[in-house]
């Protein structure tokens, strides 16, 4: 035991010895540090830009809207069907939701009915709506099984 007990502070006395060294070892880390906090900590968060084409109109449908409309550095427009193309290659939005006909109620029954969702920039915007929309409407068909498929019990609060 006294062997390593000598060995650690002879390797320290070596290492601190000059005063250079603490800045090598505890300084430069620490820079490089604060370096990175002042080039990327002050950019702003970007929003994300989504088109929703509601074909539904349904009372889940419509509170799925109202749900992402909510979340934080995401902004949501309404889009007809037929311009689509036209917004995301002009990228006036990042991405396109297509609600489907009889989404709502299929939602109620608690087999919810695929949601599109189109885009030019991949997976860094469709996993970060998916990650949000996906869990918001398993739930919703959760409880849609659990009502039977009942509208009166289905969102109830809502």
């Amino acid at each position: 035991m006294n062997d390593v007990i000598w060995l650690v502070k002879y390797t320290l006395k070596r290492t601190f010895r000059r005063k250079i060294n603490f800045l090598l070892y505890f300084g430069t880390p620490l820079a490089a540090i604060l370096l990175s906090l002042f080039a990327y900590g002050s950019s702003p968060a970007k929003d994300v830009r989504i088109g929703v084409v509601n074909e539904d109109h349904g009372r889940v449908a419509d509170d799925a809207i109202r749900f992402l409309k909510n979340i934080d550095h995401l902004s949501v427009k309404s889009v007809k069907l037929s311009a689509v193309d036209d917004q995301i290659t002009s990228q006036k939005v990042d991405g396109v939701l297509i609600f489907p006909q009889g989404f709502s109620e299929s939602v109620q029954h608690g087999q919810p009915r695929p949601i599109k969702l189109v885009s030019l920039k991949g997976a860094e915007i469709t996993m970060f709506i998916k990650s949000y929309l996906h869990e918001y409407i398993d739930h919703l068909a959760t409880l849609g099984r659990l009502a039977n498929g009942k509208q009166s019990n289905l969102l109830a609060d809502v």
